[in-house]
């Protein structure tokens, strides 16, 4: 990938209704020249769904503020790079 935004982005929504699981993710022979934001991105949805709903978490992990909401209800396990 050459200057991808996020190479590799596995990402949950929040919610209060239903459970998820994202198991057994393997990445093999993944190459990246100078990602612009993240290489890995693994967390909660950072952009808007088109119709401007959603958390809109932009700066997260770094917003202090607690305005993104992660998601319990999803488990990430087994997830290899």
């Amino acid at each position: 990938m050459k200057r991808p935004f996020k190479g590799i982005y596995v990402k949950t929504n929040p919610g209060s209704s239903g459970w998820g699981n994202i198991t057994n993710i393997y990445y093999k022979n993944i190459t990246m020249d100078r990602p612009i934001w993240w290489a890995i991105y693994i967390g909660p949805q950072q952009m808007l769904e088109p119709d401007g709903k959603g958390p809109g978490c932009m700066l997260y992990p770094f917003d202090k503020r607690g305005t993104c909401s992660t998601q319990p209800r999803v488990t990430l396990k087994n997830i290899t790079l």
